[in-house]
């Protein structure tokens, strides 16, 4: 699937497209960031889906990434179980994919790490099977109007939908996006699935 090829004037599109769309979340500016993670928060908090679960993957914002961490910390007031992703090496059980682990206070310094891309991960042992989670929120670089979504290129979202959409019990997922990451249509790859809704600000 992740091992498909396309051709190099797609992948020269995609690249250029990432590359640009890179850009324009990171030029956003910090007032409209905080803005951003207050509106993504409230709409969380109204979402249905959002309120009946019980264990939600969320992750940290990176390189302009929507923040989600005004929502985790409403989520941990609300008795609700976050789950953060993992990046394991290529030679462990995983096999360079994600798992998720359970994540600390989300005020608390102690229990994390930085990973091999500097965004920081918790230490904790105690993980959990992504088709035993309820919610999987997911940071895009791009997306258009049929939930198709254009990720940083590495693929662990991707391996991890694939695998998701052969069992029978999967988690509700979600892209988190800024509006100004919206394209028209995406150039699709085989292996690209799409998330079950958006959540644009």
């Amino acid at each position: 699937m992740i091992g498909d090829t396309l051709s190099v004037a797609t992948q020269q599109q995609r690249q250029q497209l990432r590359r640009q769309l890179r850009q324009q979340r990171r030029a956003l500016g910090p007032q409209k960031q905080a803005l951003a993670a207050r509106t993504l928060c409230l709409s969380l908090q109204k979402n249905p889906r959002i309120q009946q679960a019980k264990h939600i993957a969320a992750y940290v914002a990176s390189d302009g990434e929507i923040n989600p961490l005004r929502f985790m910390r409403w989520a941990q007031r609300h008795g609700k179980t976050l789950w953060l992703p993992v990046v394991t090496p290529t030679h462990s059980l995983h096999r360079g994919g994600l798992r998720f682990v359970k994540a600390p206070a989300m005020h608390a310094r102690r229990g994390w790490r930085r990973n091999a891309y500097g965004i920081a991960e918790p230490i904790s042992r105690q993980s959990r099977s992504a088709k035993a989670l309820d919610i999987v929120l997911m940071p895009l670089v791009g997306f258009d109007a049929q939930g198709n979504r254009l990720g940083m290129g590495g693929g662990y979202y991707d391996r991890l939908l694939a695998k998701l959409s052969q069992s029978p019990r999967r988690p509700h997922t979600m892209g988190l996006a800024h509006a100004c990451q919206h394209v028209a249509s995406l150039p699709k790859a085989s292996w690209d699935r799409a998330v079950d809704a958006l959540i644009v600000v």
